[in-house]
């Protein structure tokens, strides 16, 4: 059942990934170098499905080791936390606004969506992780030529890309969480005891 799970969320993560990816792109703030799906690039969808995968599964595995988050979430809230998150993703495509315009509404809708669906420490922790290594990634394919911001505006990103990878640090989090809830997600290795 765990495989599954992990299938389904990395093809679920792979398509709505894509699709907020397009309203970057569809609107000129992003680009991808070298075009093979569409506007954009044949590894799209695999690094949105791995980029899913590795939060969920991180926030529910976290969680679990260190005892967090042990609310109960109902799908109604997962599901309005990703409704959140293809929002903020969707107004920072389509909202023709300048760029700290946009920082100080993502970072108000990333506040708001932490707020309304996680308040936990322990989630203020993963938010700024994820936006780290999600913004780090997103540097690292910069300088490598395999994609691009219109108007960069730091190490070849845009100030307020951040705050949408901490709000989906919420939103795929708690369907991680969800999807897990009550079922290990770590197994231990035996490899080299004695039994």
């Amino acid at each position: 059942m765990k495989t599954v799970k992990v299938l389904v969320l990395f093809v679920f993560g792979a398509i709505l990934g894509t699709v907020c990816d397009l309203f970057h792109v569809v609107n000129d703030i992003t680009g991808y170098n070298y075009k093979s799906f569409g506007e954009q690039a044949w590894w799209t969808p695999v690094i949105f499905g791995l980029a899913t995968l590795a939060i969920a599964l991180s926030h529910a595995s976290f969680d679990q080791k260190w005892g967090a988050n042990k609310r109960l979430l109902t799908w109604p809230k997962v599901l309005y936390g990703l409704m959140g998150f293809v929002f903020l993703y969707y107004i920072s495509g389509y909202w023709s606004v300048l760029s700290h315009m946009k920082f100080v509404i993502l970072a108000l809708g990333a506040l708001t969506v932490w707020y309304m669906f996680d308040k936990s420490g322990y989630g203020v922790i993963y938010m700024i992780l994820t936006a780290i290594i999600g913004c780090a990634v997103e540097i690292s394919l910069v300088k490598a030529g395999q994609f691009y911001y219109t108007n960069a505006e730091i190490f070849g990103i845009v100030l307020w890309l951040p705050f949408l990878y901490m709000t989906g640090s919420v939103a795929v989090g708690n369907l991680g969480r969800k999807l897990f809830q009550g079922e290990p997600i770590a197994t231990e290795c035996s490899c080299g005891r004695a039994a």
